[in-house]
């Protein structure tokens, strides 16, 4: 697992986790405004994201093993208490680490999301064999290159053009996709010491990420699940969702999630403008940060 850091030995101690698909330099805002304001920041790299390993061949990506590697983390730092700070995925699976594990979670910030991907318990049989169908689909096909991209700008674009198969009215920057292409691409004429180098501007690029992270899941946790764990949280709790952020699937589910936290007085949520990346979009970064620092310094 890789990782960043941001104002190393600062006595407020921040574990922070990107979403799907992306890495940790979507901290690229937050975790220097945080460690300017005496917050040691460190931002992983999941499985399979960024620099981080990933999975051999016959063993496919597990979301519960997210929850695990940020146990890991915090034994690896010496942490045995923390702000958990995620973003999407990383807000999902902060959620079922402070469930899991709450007596190390000081404060939870959410971004974007509030607990897990969740489906009906009689979807599972259907859920599963799809996962399956994929994953045997997948191993069959005869291995391809990943796509090589020009230049970094070129990653980027391709990065923001994504966005357009988001649900709702979703929009990135190219300034944020700029920071997440920078480590989430290696230079394709590299040497193998400069693996892990960020390319430079001019550099021809492919993307690093496992492809066998565009593969849906075996399982989901079901809604009654997703408010156990919450229910199980004891930590102070910010949510902060944008105006044109991921659209939420089910406003009765959503509302069970809150109240799991609010029925004990520790959730504040606030919506404001922006879409699925504010916190790293240069427009409403500055916001979010904002935000974020006035509930972790309260």
């Amino acid at each position: 697992i890789a990782y960043k850091e941001w104002g190393h030995g600062g006595p407020k101690k921040v574990l922070a986790l990107h979403g799907w698909m992306d890495n940790c330099n979507t901290f690229s805002h937050l975790g220097p405004f945080l460690a300017d304001n005496g917050y040691h920041v460190v931002a992983i790299d999941q499985s399979s994201h960024g620099h981080s390993s990933h999975y051999p061949k016959n063993c496919m990506t597990s979301f519960p093993k997210y929850v695990l590697h940020a146990r890991y983390m915090a034994d690896h730092l010496g942490w045995d208490k923390m702000i958990v700070l995620g973003h999407s995925m990383g807000a999902a699976v902060s959620s079922l680490f402070a469930g899991t594990f709450p007596e190390f979670v000081n404060k939870l910030v959410l971004i974007e999301m509030l607990g897990p991907v969740t489906f009906p318990e009689a979807d599972a049989p259907a859920l599963m064999r799809k996962a399956f169908d994929a994953e045997m689909k997948f191993l069959a096909k005869p291995s391809s290159l990943p796509k090589i991209y020009n230049s970094l700008q070129d990653a980027a674009a391709a990065r923001v053009a994504t966005v357009s198969s988001y649900p709702g009215s979703q929009s990135l920057s190219m300034e944020a996709a700029l920071h997440l292409v920078r480590r989430g691409c290696m230079a394709v004429d590299c040497g193998a010491e400069q693996e892990y180098d960020d390319p430079s501007d001019e550099d021809r690029v492919r993307f690093r990420h496992d492809p066998r992270l565009l593969l849906p899941s075996y399982t989901y946790t079901t809604q009654n699940q997703a408010v156990a764990f919450l229910d199980a949280i004891t930590a102070p709790t910010l949510l902060v969702t944008g105006e044109n952020g991921w659209p939420i699937r089910s406003p009765n589910d959503f509302v069970a999630r809150k109240q799991a936290l609010e029925q004990k007085g520790i959730l504040t949520h606030i919506t404001t403008p922006g879409s699925h990346h504010l916190h790293l979009d240069p427009d409403t970064a500055p916001t979010v940060a904002g935000i974020t620092l006035s509930f972790l310094d309260t």
